[in-house]
């Protein structure tokens, strides 16, 4: 599937796009970025593939002057690794995270394949790459669909594909994947509409 709707991450107080683990450590992160734009490219987001930060927040696809929005897609990555096992306690990290963000067709009743936003392994190969349509990013051999790295990912889904669950209507979901870009849990994904 074409990515033909433009994603766009914005007002994110706490972000975790794509965390990367790392070996253990003591060392704690919190951050807290109120809202991103160009100043944080590079600093405290790494951008791939279609990706781009503007003053609006991080857009993952195409931007919406494009003339070709097939295949579009991109990559946020937080700069530091996260930490989920402390090696000198023993114990495993926990951690919380808000974000918002907004799906736009851009008025089109077709979308594009959705957005994930998922860990791995710092030390990844798939760290820089960008895998587009059904695979929403995630680490996923396109031609396999197979995993190239292991990960854990919570997947927002607006188009049906073969691998996705047939007996739900609507076809956007939420899924939980691990390992697989076939989710473990899926549940039909409502529109929320809240005020801040």
């Amino acid at each position: 599937m074409a990515f033909q709707s433009h994603i766009l991450l914005s007002c994110l107080p706490i972000i975790t796009f794509y965390i990367l683990l790392a070996t253990p450590c003591a060392t704690a992160l919190n951050f807290n970025i109120a809202k991103i734009g160009p100043k944080n490219l590079n600093v405290d987001i790494t951008t791939n593939g279609d990706a781009y930060i503007s003053s609006n927040g991080v857009h993952l696809a195409a931007d919406k002057y494009d003339t070709n929005l097939n295949y579009k897609a991109g990559k946020a990555t937080y700069v530091k690794p996260l930490h989920l096992y402390d090696s000198y306690s023993g114990k495993l990290n926990d951690f919380t995270t808000y974000f918002s963000f907004v799906i736009d067709s851009d008025g089109s009743s077709t979308f594009g394949d959705g957005l994930a936003f998922f860990l791995e392994p710092s030390d990844s190969s798939s760290t820089a790459d960008t895998t587009t349509g059904g695979a929403i990013g995630l680490p996923i051999d396109p031609s396999t669909l197979e995993a190239t790295s292991p990960f854990v990912a919570v997947e927002f889904d607006t188009f049906q594909n073969s691998w996705d669950p047939q007996s739900i209507t609507p076809v956007t979901h939420l899924g939980i994947n691990i390992n697989s870009i076939q989710s473990n849990v899926t549940k039909i994904m409502d529109v929320l509409l809240c005020c801040v």
